[in-house]
């Protein structure tokens, strides 16, 4: 029954926050050591590793693959563990000790050291308390904030600490994206595979960008295919009494699979055993919850006019995919420093030279109009590169514009630094990756549409004024 689903997930989420509280008092031994402090030495290095730092302070991970996943997911099955406290609460002798449940799973989040899981905490409490509805979960939002306001005057760092004790790593992810869809750009529809991108890419922290890589925009199409039906089917509880058990528990499920579709954006979900078994069982739940909610009543569905729908987003992506402009670009790998001597030097010297070349080949004031030079680090993309090497990328909207544009960033440099491409590279011409699928990306969303909404409520006030008008005229 639902009723047992939320006490089991209530019961694993208190135990996961245990082993959180644990871990950051423990200060640097994760979760595994307790299981792998009696083995050979030579047994210890699989499973028994040290936990991340962020400021100085320990990031709890407990048996997620890295703290920020274990921040997610406590995030994600926060509603339902506002839902468990209460339902334990309403029973007598000492249950109401399960209050402090959501305020332990806020705390966890927060020693996990992530930023994005505290702000999605605290957005999916909102909305949790917006849809649900109903006096009990209107105090516990009342109380939440005012236990967090005391927080904050208290110790006003011990949230602020992950905003502000690392550098913030969302550049490097944003740059990571135009090397990874210049690989894609060929196989847009089916993607380059699950092994492709292993030997080359360390992370893309973006479950989006991985899927499209791998599955390309099939792939991205089923996954969203997947959340959209999930909440469509979930929606349904929304229709229940405000503040009854049905209503609570669908939009306790109905937060976290935003939170899952969130949570992608931030790092690679699809990649990581506890976030899919999190979105595997708020979907579930969520639809058990949403059968026991009687269907409203809803006028027939004119499948002929329907049927327009996946036709016309077909033709809107055609209109999009003929709108949009055809660019030429070429990309350059430029080896700044030799290698032998990055490799002596250590790191530092390849990073200054190509944080002094990249501001140079890439300044407005040099570059044409119409052209785009971009300049990275190809450590930051390809963690196999030497330290020394630039990622460059050259876009005009012509072949001659790319060749003269190269020209001008690199002809001073032609035999003093090595350069692979330039001159005499492969100038790839064509349209963005995004216009080559619109035509499929708006079928998909024209039978999405089709099938998951509901007929319009004007039709139904028609339909029945209709009747009234008829019985009277009968009279």
């Amino acid at each position: 029954s639902p009723g047992r689903a939320i006490t089991i997930i209530g019961c694993v989420l208190a135990i996961a926050v245990a082993i959180g509280f644990w871990e950051r008092l423990a200060f640097h031994q994760g979760w595994s050591h307790f299981f792998f402090e009696r083995l050979p030495a030579y047994d210890l290095g699989a499973g028994n590793v040290s936990l991340s730092t962020r400021g100085g302070q320990v990031r709890s991970q407990v048996a997620a693959q890295f703290a920020l996943e274990y921040g997610w997911v406590l995030a994600m099955l926060f509603p339902l563990a506002v839902l468990a406290a209460i339902r334990w609460a309403r029973r007598r002798g000492g249950a109401r000790l399960a209050l402090l449940l959501p305020l332990l799973t806020g705390i966890a989040i927060v020693f996990s050291g992530s930023r994005g899981p505290e702000v999605a905490a605290v957005v999916a409490s909102l909305l949790f308390v917006l849809l649900a509805g109903g006096r009990t979960l209107a105090k516990w939002g009342i109380g939440a904030a005012v236990v967090g306001v005391i927080v904050l005057i208290a110790n006003p760092t011990f949230v602020s600490t992950a905003f502000t004790a690392a550098g913030d790593p969302a550049s490097v992810r944003l740059d990571r994206l135009p090397p990874l869809f210049a690989l894609v750009v060929h196989r847009p529809f089916v993607g380059l595979g699950f092994n492709s991108l292993a030997s080359t890419f360390g992370g893309l922290d973006n479950g989006y960008a991985m899927v499209y890589a791998t599955l390309g925009m099939l792939g991205v199409l089923a996954w969203l295919g997947l959340i959209v039906t999930s909440l469509a089917t979930v929606a349904r509880t929304i229709t229940a009494p405000r503040g009854s058990n049905l209503r609570m528990t669908g939009a306790a499920c109905m937060v976290g699979i935003v939170a899952v579709a969130v949570g992608m954006a931030n790092y690679d979900v699809v990649n990581t055993p506890q976030s899919s078994w999190a979105l595997i069982f708020l979907a579930a739940l969520g639809v058990a919850v949403a059968q026991r909610v009687p269907c409203p009543e809803q006028a027939p569905r004119r499948w002929v006019a329907r049927s327009l729908l996946p036709l016309g987003g077909v033709v809107a992506g055609a209109v999009l995919l003929v709108a949009s402009p055809v660019r030429a670009s070429e990309s350059l790998s430029v080896f700044t420093i030799s290698p032998a001597v990055s490799a002596s030097q250590g790191v530092g010297s390849g990073y200054i030279l190509v944080d002094t070349l990249c501001p140079l080949i890439t300044n407005a004031d040099v570059v044409a109009p119409q052209a785009k030079v971009t300049c990275l680090r190809g450590q930051n993309i390809f963690p196999s590169d030497y330290t020394g090497v630039a990622l460059v990328t050259v876009s005009a909207p012509t072949a001659a514009a790319v060749r003269q544009e190269v020209n001008r960033a690199f002809g001073p440099l032609t035999g003093r630094i090595p350069v692979f491409g330039g001159p005499t590279g492969t100038i790839q011409t064509g349209r963005p990756a995004w216009a080559v699928t619109a035509p499929l990306s708006g079928g998909v969303a024209g039978m999405v549409a089709m099938l998951l909404v509901p007929p319009l409520a004007g039709r139904r006030k028609r339909q029945r004024l209709a009747g009234v008008f008829a019985l009277a005229g009968g009279a």
